[in-house]
Order: C-alpha cells, then sequence, then structure tokens
C-alpha cells in the first residue's frame, strides 16, 4: 500500500480529527480483515521532520507483561486515598481496551456502568511502539479497577506490557 502525503496541512485540526476518528475505524478494520493488504506501507512525499516520529524509542523501565486470550478480560485493583496519584505506562501486541473506573463495590465488573477516570477505550489499535504514558491523580477515596480488554479479538491472544504504580 502506497500512501502519498504531499499537500497535507499538518496544523489542521481536521487533519486531526480525521485521523483521529474515520481513519482510525478504517484503519481498524483494514488490519483486522486484510492483514495482507498491509502487510508493507509506503508513505511518500512527507516533511523531513516524520523520521523522527518513525524513529522513536519504546520507553526502557522494566514492564510486567499480561497474557489475555481472545475474548478475556483482565481487572487490577487499586486502593487510593483521595489525591493519590496512579502512574501507567502501556503497550500492547495488538488492539486492546483499557480505562480505569472508580468502583463502588469491589464486586463490580460492569465497566460501562462505572465512573470512568479515564477514558474508556474499547479498542486501541495495536501494536503499540510507543507505549502510553499517564499519570491520574484520584478525585476520591476508594476503589480503581484496570480495565483491559481483549474481548473484540476472535482468535488472537494478546500481550499487554505495563507498569501500573500509586
Amino acid at each position: 500500500m502506497v500512501v502519498d502525503a504531499e499537500g497535507i496541512d499538518y496544523t489542521s485540526k481536521a487533519l486531526i480529527d480525521l485521523v483521529r476518528g474515520p481513519m482510525t475505524t478504517v484503519s481498524g478494520f483494514l488490519l483486522q480483515h486484510y492483514v495482507e493488504l498491509l502487510h508493507s506501507i509506503v508513505v511518500v512525499n512527507v516533511p523531513s521532520w516524520a523520521s523522527a516520529v518513525w524513529s522513536m524509542k519504546p520507553a526502557k523501565d522494566k514492564l510486567d507483561k499480561l497474557q489475555l486470550k481472545a475474548g478475556q478480560v483482565h481487572w487490577m485493583e487499586y486502593k487510593l486515598e483521595k489525591g493519590d496519584a496512579l502512574s501507567i505506562n502501556i503497550s500492547g501486541n495488538s488492539s486492546f481496551g483499557f480505562t480505569i473506573v472508580h468502583a463502588e463495590k469491589e464486586q463490580e465488573e460492569d465497566v460501562y456502568g462505572m465512573k470512568a477516570l479515564h477514558p474508556l477505550f474499547t479498542s486501541i489499535n495495536g501494536p503499540l511502539k510507543i507505549p502510553i504514558e499517564d499519570s491520574l491523580i484520584a478525585p476520591h477515596s476508594g476503589l480503581y479497577k484496570v480495565w483491559f480488554s481483549n474481548e473484540r479479538a476472535w482468535w488472537s491472544s494478546l500481550t499487554i506490557q505495563h507498569s501500573i504504580k500509586n
């Protein structure tokens, strides 16, 4: 596949909206159903600074590994006091779901029914070469749950590398 980047206005909000919206959906669909077409992608007519983006290296921190089979979810729990920070560093070898929620009850597992501390991403297109790094402050004391999902996969297992510290 050849992508021609000539004439693109890299300062335009419309470009960001396009990449975060329709292009993400299309690329996710193509990666799930037409992997053989996307085996090689060549981007031509890119600005000179583009090589810096592609040469970025992932973080060197020691990350724990989590294996999820197709269709599986995994919860991690943290008891935080109001004002505590939760630092995250996450990457995956395939697409996965992720969020951090505040749970009223320990047994609660409906990710859509809990109050989100971090946006709910049902599918982050992977593999991620650059990890997601963030730090969140607990607005209330209580139980916070980190949700990882491989529910959208039919066949493929997922390996998530993560470091979550409070």
